[in-house]
């Protein structure tokens, strides 16, 4: 056991039941106990969360902070070594202007108490307020590192910070996903489609388009609730509507053999692409989300359709395409891969890099 202990305390959209996020804090802790093997100290986390019952099982050195309980919040980050802000956007102002105010104002809380602020594989945006910007622009431009997890995230980084050699370009955290699951099935009966809320959304015509693909492949459908709160309702709304089953998961350790059992995903979540992709499983999306959008990229876009564009035989001639499309899938997974190596090893030189100037 090693004598110095560095504390880290981590912020993102944690313990709000969204499986994406729960992901990435598992996949940013596995690299952090890998930094930490090959330096003198281990790694203490405190982790900021809204479910005062949450706490991933796999770590013993890891205390969850409420994120009501204001007080011991600040406290934890003064006392802090690092302040690190792990996966997904949680600076953004789309979702509530609110919730910018309230993490800014933790990360301006670290940098009173000169704690380095490190955000690592993160999105940033959007903006739809002036001051919004100014509040983040102040606060990047005093960061140590900026791992971002697409290029129009550093782009937007670059150009609110004023800067660019802190920047660099990762890949998302959930990319770290482990492959290698006991009790993998051979059998793929099932496409999952997973839904969430949007307002651009036409859900008569997405029954329909469900119901043509359902009566023309051998596989069953399911309906997937990927962040239960906000999913729940309209995925049982259309499982019922299209006369199929709907789920949701219980717990971290259920997500992958779904997905190794699933011979197509169609998605309007980011983080269902990216399990499919490292799990080879060709995925689809309607393009509602810049995040999406982003990574279908990789694919030349071939993999996303527009609601405009949307009719009933859409997503049966792209599941009819899949091998076409997703023809070049290995090589793109390595290519992750190596995005993601490199995201650990510039997260490893910022912590050396600071041990030493300390």
């Amino acid at each position: 056991m090693k004598d110095t202990q560095k504390k880290i305390f981590l912020l993102g959209y944690y313990g709000f039941g969204n499986w994406g996020d729960e992901l990435s804090l598992r996949s940013i802790i596995n690299d952090l106990e890998v930094i930490s093997k090959a330096t003198p100290y281990s790694f203490y986390y405190l982790v900021l969360t809204q479910d005062s019952q949450f706490s991933p099982r796999s770590f013993s050195n890891l205390l969850v902070v409420f994120r009501k309980k204001i007080i011991t919040v600040l406290r934890e980050i003064a006392r802090s070594d690092y302040v690190v802000v792990g996966g997904g956007s949680l600076l953004q102002d789309s979702t509530s202007f609110r919730s910018l105010i309230y993490y800014s104002f933790l990360l301006g809380w670290a940098l009173i108490f000169r704690r380095p602020l490190l955000f690592y594989r993160c999105g940033l945006g959007p903006f739809h307020r002036a001051l919004s910007q100014k509040i983040v622009a102040f606060i990047l431009k005093r960061m140590k590192l900026f791992v971002a997890r697409d290029q129009e995230s550093a782009d937007l980084v670059r150009r609110l910070s004023g800067s660019s050699n802190r920047i660099k370009i990762g890949v998302d955290p959930v990319v770290s996903i482990d492959e290698n699951v006991l009790n993998m099935t051979h059998t793929k009966p099932t496409v999952g489609f997973f839904v969430r809320y949007s307002s651009l959304a036409n859900q008569d015509l997405l029954v329909n388009v469900l119901k043509y693909l359902q009566a023309r492949i051998p596989e069953r459908i399911e309906i997937v609730a990927f962040h239960y709160e906000y999913d729940y309702k309209i995925a049982s709304q259309i499982a019922n509507q299209v006369n199929c089953q709907w789920k949701y998961f219980q717990s971290i350790e259920e997500i992958q053999p779904y997905f190794h059992q699933l011979a197509a995903v169609f998605t309007m979540r980011l983080h269902p692409a990216i399990l499919a992709t490292m799990m080879d499983v060709p995925w689809y999306a309607l393009n509602i989300d810049p995040k999406i959008e982003s990574f279908a990229n990789w694919w030349g876009k071939r993999n996303l359709v527009l609601w405009q564009d949307l009719s009933e035989e859409t997503f049966f001639k792209l599941y009819m395409q899949c091998q076409d499309i997703f023809k070049n899938n290995i090589e793109i997974k390595n290519q992750l891969r190596r995005l993601d190596d490199q995201s650990r090893i510039w997260l490893g030189e910022i912590l050396e890099q600071m041990d030493n100037d300390n």
